[in-house]
C-alpha cells in the first residue's frame, strides 16, 4: 500500500490586500481628539517637559502683528521619512541628510519663528501662583478623628472608634457589621458597641449608624429625649411613611391624623445622610472649550471668517475640490453667512514652538551621530504633536460650525427649538467617519447664548410629528415636564392622558414612551404624585 504525502515545502506568494495601519501619529491624533481642554493642557505640559525640542513661547518670538497663530510653518515643514531616518536605514549620505534636516528647519523658522500651537497671552507675572490657593477639604474622617481625640474615653475605645470612623460610607453609615469590626480590631463585641455609641454622638449626630432607623433614632433621642412618639414611627413605620399610608399609621398607633402629620414634619427636619456634609467630592466645575457668540448686524462665513457682510447672503469664497480623477478644481463656497462667531478657548494652554537652538546645533555639523539622530527624532515627534493639536482644533471648529448652521433657531429661541441631529448626519456633511465626530464632541463643553452645555447634548433623536417632521426628544421631555408642573396636584394626569395631550399638539407618542421619558427625568408617576399632594 502506497501512502501519498502532501508536498510540504516553503514557497513565496504575493497577495494584495488593504488594511489600516495604526501608526503612532494616527494614535496620537485619536487620543488628542478625545481630550478636554484641561486634559490637553496637562498633556502639552508633559510633552514640553519630555521633549527638549519643544519650548514655550514667552511672547517675544517676533511674530508679526495680526498673524493668526497656528501651525502654518510646522504643518508645511513636516519631516520626510528620508530626512529623519536612522543612520544605516537608507543609502542617503549623512551630510546630505543633515543638510536636508537643516533646510526643513530653516523653512519652518523662515515662515514664522514663533509658529506653533498658541493661545491667548496674559500678563501673569504679578499674579500669585495657583497652588497658593489650594487647600485640602476637611473629610468626614478628619472631622471625627479630631473629636475622638478630645473625648474622655479609654484609649482602647477611642482606638476602635477611629477604626469605625475609617469604615464609613460617604453618607456616614457603617460599612461592616459590629462582629466584623470586633474581629478586625481584636476587641470584644461590648467594646465595639461602646465605640459605635461614641461615634454616633459625635458631630454630625447619627454618623456611624448601621441603617436609617438607627441613624434617625439617635438624632431623635438627641433632640427630643427617650421613648417619644416620633422615635416609634422612625423605628417601626418607615415603610408606611415611604408609601404615604398615614391613616394606617394613625390607626395602628391609636392617634389622630394631626399627630401623625406633626410627627412627620419633625421627621423631615432630620438628616438621613449625615456624612454628606463632609463629602470630599465637590460639584464638577467645567470650563467651556468653545465659545459661540452672536454678532449683532455682522454676518460672516464660519468656514471663511474673512468674508463679512451687514446682510445675510452666500459666501463668495473659492474652495478647492478634488475631481473624480487626480486633478483638482475650485467652486464657490456658497454657505450662508450667519451672525455668529466661534472662538476656541485657549486660555491656560501652553504656547509651544520648535526650539531654534537645536537647528543651530545641527548646522554646526560637529555633533556625534547619536546626538544628530536623537535631535532628528525629537524634532519629528514635536512636529507631529503640533500638527495633531492643530488638526484637533480644526476638527472641533468644523463640528461647531456645522452645529451652529443646523441649530440657529435653538441658539436664538431656546430648548423648544432644538432640532434632532445625528452624529452620522454631521459625519456625512463633513466627510469624516462617525467615530471622529463622536470623539470630537466627547468631554467638550460649549458656551452658547443659551448657557454652557455639553457639545454632545446637541445630538438627539427625534419623535415624529403630525406634520411629517421630527421633534427632538429634549423638546418632548420639556413638554412632558411642563404638563406635569401645570397639572392639578390633587388630580395628577396619567401617562395616557399626557400622551393624548401631546398627540393633540401634533407629537406622535405612546403611553409607554411617555412613561420612559418621565422615568428618565426622575418624575414620579400619577399615583405617587397624588399621594404626595
Amino acid at each position: 500500500m502506497v501512502v501519498r504525502r502532501n508536498n510540504l515545502r516553503p514557497s513565496l506568494n504575493v497577495q494584495l490586500s488593504q488594511r489600516l495601519a495604526m501608526t503612532p501619529s494616527l494614535l496620537q491624533k485619536i487620543e488628542l481628539l478625545t481630550l478636554s481642554r484641561m486634559e490637553l493642557s496637562e498633556m502639552l505640559n508633559e510633552e514640553l517637559a519630555a521633549n527638549p525640542v519643544l519650548e514655550e513661547d514667552s511672547g517675544d518670538s517676533g511674530q508679526e502683528d495680526g498673524e493668526e497663530p497656528g501651525m502654518a510653518g510646522a504643518a508645511e515643514s513636516a519631516a520626510s521619512p528620508d530626512s529623519l531616518a536612522e543612520d544605516g536605514a537608507s543609502a542617503v549620505d549623512p551630510q546630505l541628510e543633515l543638510d536636508e534636516t537643516i533646510r526643513e528647519m530653516d523653512y519652518y523658522f523662515g515662515d514664522s519663528r514663533g509658529s506653533g500651537f498658541q493661545g491667548v497671552a496674559y500678563d501673569s507675572d504679578d499674579r500669585p501662583s495657583f497652588e497658593s490657593f489650594l487647600v485640602r477639604p476637611l473629610s468626614l474622617y478628619d472631622h471625627l478623628e479630631t473629636q475622638i481625640n478630645l473625648c474622655d474615653a479609654p484609649d482602647a475605645i477611642r482606638q476602635i472608634a477611629r477604626y469605625l470612623a475609617g469604615n464609613l460610607s460617604q453618607d456616614g453609615y457603617l460599612l461592616e457589621s459590629l462582629e466584623e469590626a470586633a474581629e478586625a480590631t481584636q476587641a470584644s463585641l461590648d467594646q465595639v458597641e461602646k465605640a459605635q455609641q461614641l461615634v454616633m454622638q459625635l458631630d454630625p449626630v447619627g454618623v456611624g449608624a448601621r441603617n436609617l432607623q438607627e441613624c434617625l433614632g439617635v438624632q431623635i433621642r438627641n433632640l427630643y429625649g427617650e421613648d417619644t412618639f416620633l422615635e416609634k414611627i422612625a423605628a417601626d413605620y418607615l415603610p408606611l411613611v415611604q408609601q404615604r399610608k398615614y391613616k394606617e399609621i394613625a390607626r395602628e398607633l391609636g392617634c389622630s391624623d394631626d399627630d401623625v402629620t406633626r410627627a412627620l414634619e419633625a421627621l423631615r427636619k432630620l438628616t438621613p445622610k449625615p456624612g454628606q456634609k463632609y463629602d470630599p467630592e465637590k460639584p464638577h466645575y467645567v470650563q467651556p472649550d468653545i465659545y459661540i457668540y452672536k454678532t449683532e448686524g455682522i454676518y460672516a462665513c464660519l468656514e471663511h471668517p474673512e468674508f463679512r457682510s451687514s446682510t445675510p447672503r452666500q459666501c463668495p469664497a473659492r474652495v478647492k475640490v478634488k475631481d473624480e480623477g487626480w486633478g483638482e478644481s475650485s467652486r464657490v463656497c456658497g454657505l450662508e453667512l450667519v451672525d455668529y462667531q466661534i472662538e476656541m478657548n485657549e486660555d491656560g494652554l501652553p504656547k509651544l514652538r520648535l526650539c531654534a537652538a537645536y537647528r543651530d546645533m545641527l548646522k554646526a555639523g560637529d555633533l556625534p551621530r547619536e546626538s544628530r539622530n536623537y535631535i532628528r527624532e525629537k524634532w519629528r515627534n514635536a512636529q507631529e504633536l503640533l500638527k495633531s493639536v492643530d488638526q484637533r482644533k480644526q476638527t472641533i471648529y468644523r463640528v461647531c460650525a456645522s452645529v451652529v448652521r443646523r441649530q440657529r433657531t435653538f441658539l436664538e429661541s431656546g430648548i423648544t427649538n432644538l432640532k434632532p441631529m445625528l452624529i452620522k448626519d454631521l459625519a456625512d456633511e463633513l466627510g469624516v467617519h462617525s467615530s471622529t465626530i463622536s470623539r470630537a464632541v466627547t468631554n467638550k463643553y460649549v458656551h452658547t447664548p443659551q448657557g454652557v452645555m455639553e457639545l454632545r447634548s446637541f445630538f438627539t433623536v427625534g419623535v415624529e410629528s403630525s406634520e411629517g417632521g421630527n421633534i427632538s426628544i429634549v423638546h418632548v421631555k420639556y413638554k412632558i415636564r411642563t404638563i406635569i408642573e401645570s397639572e392639578n396636584s390633587k388630580k395628577p394626569l396619567s401617562d395616557q392622558k399626557i400622551a393624548n395631550l401631546l398627540n393633540g399638539q401634533g407629537i406622535q407618542i405612546t403611553r409607554r414612551t411617555v412613561a420612559k421619558y418621565r422615568d428618565q427625568m426622575k418624575v414620579l408617576g400619577s399615583r405617587e404624585r397624588r399621594m404626595i399632594s
